[in-house]
């Protein structure tokens, strides 16, 4: 779906050192000859006006040499000058101010006529034409951009797309790398080098943090695309943060926003040049509840005291075509929730449900709305609740698409795809693509409170998606985190805000840019890593854990250990070659699984963890890992405190009730365990029909004779609970971990003295799961791909360890790959 697009290289300009300024040598020297014509075309971008130096320097052997620079004038008027070098200047070429700024890309073309000895250049639509150049028929040019020699002189500029054509030659150098010095043609052939590089197509891989700041009272913020600005505002006074020159500037508001924040949500609205602050509900009679903001003189006005009966966490707003009529949809309140529309009315001062035919949208939150369209459409997507919006049943999660139309109130179903292997919620709202045919929607775990965000790209005609930014970590412990995404169609830079909150008034705002286009983690992998010499099913294996390295950094960030989200180390038999596969478990009648992947099996070998809804998860884990015998169990004031640690625990008497009735409803398609009642306590009864990952293996952990041999294939599913964030299990996770690590490393050595390479191999893979960083663990595979597999998958195993641990640790690794032999 997303390819490598031509992002350009950056140049260290003349506010770096001069031995970290940037050089750009086209040919690595001399290039081919060129006969009776040559040309050179590229797109250009000046990053920042004010810096004077040259662009490109062209010599030739047997003639002149030639330069094309750049100067900001005292007219404020940037100009490129064509010059012969220590002769004179040929052309000059004024820039309009609205072109230079960061990505705004200027065509330039130069086209030398070697035989009329003329030159022809167009920037832009401005053509200039130049004789008597001292050109030849025939030219082996030397052509570097940015430093060279003498010219030191570097202005702040990026360039892609490079073409040079002549004599029936052609060179494209797209300029997409991702790292190093060598450059590739569009073929993929290394045909020149770069000195002090920056390759932008890193900014549309990875967020930037551009802002950040605490607040401690309840702050909202909007984002105002007519002049590229966020505006982060509380009661007396605001912030604004410019997009374009990543500055940041207090306002002071002329008077006190008259409504009580809670949620702190908002409108733009481009028509009135006015920012709406509303709140849907809990604001105290008579206060008012919407208020707009001019932008203009900066002074509030009270708008109205309208209403909805309850309130609503993760709701979408949005304006309809004429900027008239605000909307509401959707959102969270008093257990319930909700899929009405509701309109404002200003005139009568209410929100007024609206009445919509068509498909209908299951009660949801955490869906994500687009902007309207010329047609007055627009898209919702996804989200988590239920059929009957009653959150004491249970909730799922949501990955529906529906297209609303305002004029004529229908709703029109687009498509709805399986669940993933990993849930997840998408933010407030989604940005459509340019040719219409993608949305870009940030996506994370919202039942994780310690979690990441992602950017994922969706083909709105099947669905069908694909990640395409690295993790931002994120703090999601209060329901009043909120996460927007912006795209400013100038800059041509996605634009997240996060707002996470530590309790009801103190929050964090940050803000991350992203380049567009994004590109795809499956292009991210093909430039960066050459994976050859294995088979199919390996490439797979390597991308998976290449993938898991990069997002290392906010799995470090969580409590838990780390988890991977796919099989990430090549298995044993693909990499040295030997007799022994990864292990896929086969479906296991009356099973839990704990390792890895939360999973039930019935009676009938059939996949059910889709009834265990989250509590029901956290019930059946608090009971189970509690539990020391089977007179033993949990209490019911414990489980309202785990459960519900919001409320006291005789008010959730009936959740409780429902809860519990649930889980056994549950069991019921398993044999070999039941939920009883027993001394004031919950506990199982269990029977040896009933299987449980996380009791097999840690019998096994604790007998320290017992080999590891037979419940390897239950450790290789990962870590503990990897999705359950709840403070109560870290006693649990740390000590099954520690375990773990002490048995496996044990093993390690003792099959790797016998030889037993391929099993030391997946015992060094389960202590990674568990400890990213373990450095005899690291140093053991290391050391069996260099002895089997060799010393080119060894560097690659070596290079991916190194990005990871840098990017989790902050540091660089302090070994190199020849340095390291276990065992020695």
């Amino acid at each position: 779906m997303t390819s490598v697009k031509a992002q350009g290289l950056l140049f260290n300009s003349n506010d770096s050192l001069l031995a970290q300024r940037t050089s750009y040598d086209v040919f690595s020297g001399t290039g081919p000859e060129f006969r009776q014509s040559f040309s050179i075309n590229f797109d250009l971008s000046i990053w920042d006006r004010k810096h004077f130096g040259y662009i490109f320097s062209l010599r030739d052997q047997k003639s002149k040499s030639y330069s094309l620079s750049y100067i900001f004038s005292d007219d404020r008027i940037g100009y490129l000058y064509l010059n012969i070098d220590n002769e004179s200047q040929k052309i000059r070429i004024p820039l309009s101010p609205s072109r230079m700024a960061k990505r705004q890309w200027i065509p330039v073309q130069l086209n030398f006529d070697l035989k009329n000895d003329k030159v022809v250049m167009k920037v832009d639509s401005q053509i200039f034409v130049a004789d008597k150049m001292g050109l030849n028929e025939t030219l082996k040019p030397r052509l570097v951009f940015g430093k060279y020699q003498y010219f030191t002189d570097v202005p702040s500029m990026a360039i892609k797309n490079l073409w040079i054509r002549g004599g029936g030659q052609e060179y494209n150098f797209p300029l997409n790398e991702w790292q190093g010095s060598m450059v590739h043609t569009r073929e993929g052939k290394e045909f020149g080098t770069a000195e002090n590089p920056n390759w932008l197509i890193n900014d549309s891989w990875f967020w930037k943090e551009k802002y950040k700041n605490k607040f401690s009272e309840i702050a909202g913020l909007a984002y105002i695309d007519s002049t590229q600005q966020i505006l982060i505002y509380q009661k007396q006074k605001g912030i604004i943060y410019d997009l374009r020159q990543g500055l940041a500037s207090e306002i002071t508001f002329q008077n006190e926003l008259p409504v009580p924040m809670i949620l702190g949500k908002s409108q733009y609205n481009p028509r009135e040049n006015k920012i709406y602050v509303y709140e849907a509900n809990n604001v105290p009679i008579p206060l008012p509840t919407i208020a707009a903001l001019d932008l203009s003189t900066l002074s509030w006005q009270t708008i109205g005291k309208g209403y909805i009966n309850a309130q609503r966490h993760h709701h979408n707003s949005f304006y309809d075509k004429s900027l008239q009529d605000l909307y509401l949809f959707g959102g969270y309140g008093s257990f319930t929730w909700f899929n009405q529309f509701f309109k404002y009315n200003p005139t009568d001062d209410k929100w007024e449900e609206q009445a919509f035919s068509g498909d209908s949208i299951m009660p949801r939150f955490f869906s994500a709305a687009s902007k309207v369209n010329e047609q007055n459409e627009l898209l919702i997507f996804g989200g988590f609740g239920n059929q009957s919006g009653s959150q004491i049943v249970g909730g799922k999660h949501l990955y529906d698409l529906y297209k609303i139309n305002l004029s004529t109130k229908t709703i029109h179903k687009l498509w709805e795809i399986t669940t993933p292997k990993e849930n997840f919620v998408p933010a407030n709202n989604l940005v459509i693509s340019p040719d219409g045919k993608y949305f870009y929607v940030i996506c994370y775990a919202h039942h994780i409170a310690r979690t990441s965000l992602q950017l994922l790209k969706f083909r709105i005609a099947d669905g069908t998606y694909e990640l395409v930014s690295s993790p931002i970590p994120v703090i999601s412990e209060k329901i009043e985190t909120d996460i927007n995404l912006f795209y400013n169609s100038f800059t041509e830079e996605f634009y997240c805000a996060v707002q996470e909150f530590s309790d009801a008034t103190h929050s964090t705002i940050k803000i991350y840019s992203l380049s567009a286009p994004p590109v795809s983690y499956s292009s991210y992998v093909t430039a960066n890593y050459e994976i050859n010499g294995f088979s199919t099913s390996t490439k797979w294996v390597l991308a998976s854990f290449l993938l898991t390295s990069l997002g290392l950094a906010v799995y470090l960030f969580r409590k838990q250990p780390y988890k991977p989200h796919l099989q990430e180390e090549p298995t044993p038999d693909e990499v040295l070659t030997l007799d022994l596969t990864a292990e896929q478990l086969p479906a296991r009648a009356n099973a839990v699984y704990l390792t890895g992947e939360f999973a039930v099996f019935d009676r009938k070998q059939r996949d059910i963890t889709h009834l265990f809804s989250p509590k029901l998860r956290q019930l059946f884990v608090l009971i189970l890992l509690n539990q020391k015998d089977e007179q033993n169990g949990v209490s019911s004031k414990q489980i309202s405190q785990v459960l519900w640690p919001d409320k006291e625990p005789s008010r959730t008497k009936n959740l409780r009730g429902v809860t519990l009735n649930n889980l056994r409803s549950a069991l019921n398609d398993l044999e070999g365990i039941k939920l009883l009642y027993i001394n004031d306590s919950y506990c199982f009864e269990r029977t040896d029909d009933f299987f449980c990952d996380y009791l097999e293996i840690n019998q096994h952990l604790q007998n320290k004779i017992n080999d590891l041999h037979s419940t390897s294939p239950l450790l290789n599913r990962g870590t503990l609970l990897p999705e359950m964030d709840e403070e109560w299990l870290d006693e649990f996770k740390s000590r099954f971990a520690s375990l773990v690590l002490e048995r496996c490393q044990h093993s390690m050595n003792l099959a790797y003295k016998a030889g037993q390479f391929a099993l030391a191999y997946q015992y060094a893979t389960i202590i990674l799961y568990n400890d990213p960083f373990h450095e005899e663990a690291i140093a053991c595979q290391l050391t069996l791909l260099k002895r089997v597999k060799g010393m080119n998958a060894a560097k690659k195993r070596f290079d991916a360890y190194v990005l990871s641990y840098e990017q989790g640790m902050g540091v660089s690794y302090p070994l190199t790959l020849d340095k390291i032999d276990f065992g020695a």
